[in-house]
C-alpha cells in the first residue's frame, strides 16, 4: 500500500549495512573483536527495530481505508489489517533484513558460515516484526501515533538495555544481580 516506504526500506538497508560494516570492518578474533561484533549486531538489530516503527504510520493511514472497505462490504472485517500486517512483515521487515545480513556478514569476515548469515537474517527480521507489532498494537490501543511511537520506543529502549545487560554479564546470576 505504501510503495515509497518499501522502496526506502529496501534502499536504506544495504546502505546502512555498508555504513555499519565499514565501522566494524575486519575484526580480529580476540576479545576486542568479539566485543565489537556484539556491538555490530546490536546496531543492526536496533536499526531494524527502529525501522519497525514505520508500521505506526501505516496503521494510521490504513485505518480509514480499512473502514471504507469494511463499511462498503468489499472486504470482511479484519481482512485489511491482516493483509497490511503480512505485506508489512514481508516487504518492510524480512526483505530489508535479507539484504542487510549478507553484507554485514561479509564485511565482518563471517560469511564463510552460511548458517550464521541465516541466523542473523532471522534475528534482524524478528526484531523488525516485533517492533512493528509493538508499534501497531500501541496505536490500536491509544489511537494516537505520537503516543504509539513513544510506547514503542520505550519498550525498545528497555529491550536494548536488557540486551546490553546480558552481553555485559559473565553469567546469568550476575545479570540477575545487576537487575536487583
Amino acid at each position: 500500500r505504501e510503495s515509497g516506504l518499501m522502496t526506502s526500506h529496501l534502499f536504506l538497508s544495504p546502505v546502512a549495512a555498508i555504513v555499519i560494516g565499514v565501522v566494524y570492518f575486519d575484526l580480529d578474533v580476540e576479545l576486542p573483536g568479539i566485543q565489537n561484533r556484539a556491538g555490530l549486531f546490536l546496531m543492526a538489530t536496533l536499526y531494524h527495530a527502529l525501522g519497525g516503527l514505520s508500521a505506526v504510520g501505516e496503521s494510521v493511514r490504513g485505518a480509514a481505508a480499512a473502514a471504507r472497505e469494511r463499511d462498503s462490504g468489499l472486504a470482511p472485517p479484519g481482512a485489511s489489517a491482516l493483509a497490511q500486517a503480512l505485506i508489512d512483515a514481508v516487504c518492510l521487515r524480512v526483505l530489508p533484513a535479507a539484504m542487510m545480513a549478507p553484507i554485514l556478514m561479509w564485511m565482518c569476515d563471517l560469511a564463510a558460515r552460511p548458517e550464521a548469515c541465516l541466523v542473523t537474517w532471522l534475528c534482524l527480521s524478528l526484531a523488525g516484526i516485533v517492533s512493528a507489532s509493538v508499534g501497531r498494537t500501541a496505536w490500536h490501543v491509544t489511537k494516537d501515533a505520537g503516543h504509539a511511537n513513544l510506547v514503542a520506543v520505550m519498550i525498545l529502549a528497555i529491550c536494548v538495555c536488557f540486551g546490553g545487560l546480558l552481553t555485559r554479564a559473565d553469567s546469568p546470576s550476575s545479570a540477575t544481580a545487576d537487575v536487583v
